[in-house]
């Protein structure tokens, strides 16, 4: 039977980009201060299109002062995430929304700032396919994608790839990747494409992709507004695994895994707070044969304890300590 490779991507898949849990503070202390220096540059403050309106600069104050809580309150939990858990079990969904327009404001921005961690351009150049019938790269059938992260570092890495395409087909190949694969999965959402019915959901998409600009701030910040304007129906497309139906979360995420043989874990401890995911993720995968763990320093013992509580027996386990590249397994 021919292997199917599962890539399983936690925040360490894009640390040298964006924060992790222990720096996320710093991070963001940071990006503000970066921040602030591009705003000053008054010859990098026209939008590109004058249909792009200055209107939502009056929400950039609002913005740096919830980014100034987001980061205080970093510093008192264990994550970012744990907090927002805790926003959820005490029922303060103001500030649960609070939380996802700023953390989705700031990684759009971030992104646009810092680029790509190059390690995902090794990745696509080593497994996309040329497509001939429809003239673009494209991942192979054999490869799954399952990601932690809510960044677009796997749609800024592919959209390097689609440089020579035609704008239309290359925001249509874009969107068909990551949003009508079934072969990739978000398990906590995105931080990035609104909601389909969002009138400028293309200005946001390109904005998000290219280098920083203004256009990316004001867009930015646009989509920031919502929430500042009715902060209780607020909706942005991060949905943390813990908020949704576990049946109806098994049953999106079992027909991209059940196939897997060979699972690829690039930046992702298995932490005891997501044991319940991890559970149902590698409980899916009923014909596991290998697990590569590729971490930042790893406690290899720790890790191999809180698989075996899931899986058992455990597959055979491979470490990888090269920081340089993802792992691109010999069996690929």
């Amino acid at each position: 039977m021919a292997e199917t490779f599962c890539y399983l991507l936690g925040a360490g898949a894009s640390c040298n980009v964006l924060p992790v849990n222990e720096n996320f503070p710093e991070k963001m202390d940071q990006f503000l201060s970066d921040y602030n220096k591009f705003r000053e540059d008054v010859n990098r403050q026209k939008p590109s299109d004058p249909k792009i309106s200055t209107e939502p600069l009056k929400y950039e104050e609002h913005f740096k002062q919830s980014m100034t809580w987001l980061m205080t309150e970093a510093k008192n939990h264990v994550s970012v995430d744990t907090f927002a858990k805790m926003l959820y079990l005490t029922n303060d969904f103001n500030g649960l929304n609070r939380l996802k327009a700023t953390l989705a404001t700031y990684l759009v921005m971030a992104q646009a700032m810092h680029g790509t961690d190059l390690r995902y351009d090794g990745f696509f150049a080593t497994i996309l396919q040329y497509s001939g019938s429809i003239g673009t790269p494209v991942i192979p059938d054999h490869i799954r994608i399952i990601t932690w992260n809510y960044d677009i570092q796997l749609e800024k890495g592919f959209y390097r790839y689609l440089k020579n395409v035609k704008e239309d087909t290359r925001k249509f190949q874009l969107y068909n990747t990551f949003n009508r694969n079934p072969h990739i999965k978000r398990i906590n959402g995105l931080a990035w494409v609104p909601m389909p019915t969002y009138p400028k959901r293309d200005q946001y998409a390109e904005a998000a992709l290219r280098p920083l600009s203004i256009d990316t701030v004001l867009i930015a910040l646009e989509r920031y507004s919502t929430f500042k304007a009715n902060a209780a129906e607020f909706h942005f497309d991060i949905q943390f695994a813990w908020e949704q139906d576990r049946e109806q979360f098994e049953s999106s995420m079992t027909p991209a895994i059940k196939d897997t043989t060979i699972l690829i874990d690039i930046g992702y401890s298995f932490p005891f707070f997501d044991r319940e995911i991890d559970r149902i993720l590698l409980n899916c995968m009923s014909n596991l044969k290998k697990i590569y763990i590729q971490v930042k320093k790893p406690d290899h013992d720790e890790i191999k304890d809180r698989l075996q509580s899931i899986l058992s027996p455990l597959p055979k386990v491979e470490y990888v300590f090269d920081e340089k590249r993802f792992k691109i397994p010999y069996e690929l």
